[in-house]
Parts: structure tokens; sequence; C-alpha cells
């Protein structure tokens, strides 16, 4: 297993649609992108920079319930 502390930023939207949160455009949505660190400590010969690039970002719909996004 992997672990090391890396910087982040988050971003939402909250689009106020409870139920309808169907995976088309109007849904609230989430990114969540991650700076590796290329000099991170490697565990097996290898860090998350080595996985990932220096830079990687998560994200997409949020697709159940009524979602608040406060911020």
């Amino acid at each position: 297993m992997l672990e090391e502390d890396v910087p982040f930023e988050v971003t939402a939207v909250d689009n106020v649609r409870a139920s309808a949160n169907d995976g088309d455009t109007g849904d609230d949505r989430f990114a969540l992108a991650v700076e590796y660190d290329p000099d991170a400590t490697r565990t097996a010969g290898v860090n998350q920079h080595d996985l990932f690039g220096s830079e990687i970002t998560f994200g997409g719909p949020l697709v159940k319930g009524n979602v608040t996004v406060d911020g």
C-alpha cells in the first residue's frame, strides 16, 4: 500500500436538482485535483507520482440523493 500526504484542490457544483441527478449535464458535479511529489518516499520502488504523473483529476456527477455543496 502506498501512503503519502499530497496537496489537493476540490471543486463542486450544486445545481439544486435533488432527485434529478441522472447523469446528464445539469447534475451536481465534483472534481478533485491531486498533485503528486516526484521525490516522495517510494514503497517497493514506486511512489504515486510514478503511477499517476504530477497531477491527476478525479471527478464526475454526484448521482445519489440531494447533494448539498457548501463553500
